[in-house]
């Protein structure tokens, strides 16, 4: 799998509701970064079937020097694709964004609910998981401490000091150095700074929606047929705009239940036990420090 050129080199694979459209809206303005113009190909959990030729030209079109990307948040709830990715490219890097799982299941909940889909109450939703029709396939959302500890341990095992996992309360207070410690854990030269990325709050629970879009997801091929059709400048380019539009102005707080916060205890417990020892980690639960550079000109 993948011997065309063994891409991509770095995969940001989730979870859900991390922030994985920001990185994807900010990353493809590095010089150094060549994505697809579609975020979330869902090749190694949804589409494996499609095969390795229909990845890569999904991923090609990358300039000397680039570093190429696969942003992508239906990984993380998938067990077997942490072996997959790690067999395809044993030099690929992986980050994975962990939220509370309290905030991570209302967010998920409310972000379904806007999109029109039929999930159970909240309370349900948090204490059964629901499979979630998407993109011709499913993606199984569990949130019990004993499911959650094996999706993240299964990346820890494939890729050991190759991931970065960070906590999602460090990405909500400062953006920028969640985005700068990924720039250097990827190895890319230094671009973000202040006034140099976009600092929105993209995808959030309480944002517009695009009318039909949410079903063209569902049932997959929408985006492959938009392709056809348009460059993928125009296509990158019409992404981003999306992002942006589709970004509310601020975001409210919706405060949990106690008996949502009952639900999810042990879950909560096992998340706060991961980042005992600081918000950025490397795969063997080593404090990551990222890497000092001087800015420098990139072409």
């Amino acid at each position: 799998m993948l011997n065309l050129r063994q891409v991509p080199d770095f995969v940001v694979a989730g979870m859900p509701r991390c922030g994985t459209t920001f990185f994807y809206h900010n990353l493809q303005r590095h010089p150094a970064v060549h994505l697809p113009w579609r975020k979330e190909l869902n090749y190694l959990n949804l589409h494996r079937d499609r095969g390795e030729l229909w990845y890569a030209e999904q991923l090609a079109g990358w300039q000397p020097g680039q570093r190429v990307g696969d942003i992508e948040p239906g990984y993380f709830l998938d067990p077997e694709v942490p072996t997959l990715l790690g067999q395809a490219n044993e030099n690929v890097k992986v980050v994975l964004g962990v939220r509370d799982p309290v905030s991570w299941v209302t967010s998920l909940h409310a972000h379904f609910r806007r999109l029109g889909e039929a999930v159970p109450s909240l309370e349900e939703f948090a204490a059964r998981g629901w499979d979630r029709k998407q993109d011709g396939g499913t993606l199984p959302y569990r949130f019990d401490a004993d499911h959650l500890s094996s999706l993240v341990r299964g990346w820890r095992d494939s890729f050991g000091d190759d991931l970065l996992i960070f906590d999602y309360r460090a990405f909500a207070r400062d953006r920028l150095s969640v985005l700068q410690a990924m720039e250097s854990f990827l190895d890319l030269p230094p671009y973000f700074e202040e006034g140099n990325f976009a600092d929105l709050c993209i995808n959030a629970s309480q944002g517009r929606t695009l009318p039909g879009m949410a079903h063209l997801l569902r049932v997959g091929g929408g985006p492959d047929q938009v392709s056809r059709f348009l460059p993928r400048p125009m296509l990158n380019r019409l992404r981003g705009l999306a992002d942006q539009w589709l970004s509310p102005a601020s975001t409210a707080v919706v405060e949990p239940t106690p008996e949502l916060i009952a639900t999810l205890a042990s879950s909560q417990a096992w998340y706060e036990s991961i980042f005992a020892d600081g918000p950025l980690l490397l795969g063997h639960g080593r404090p990551y420090e990222p890497t000092v550079m001087e800015p420098e000109l990139v072409s």
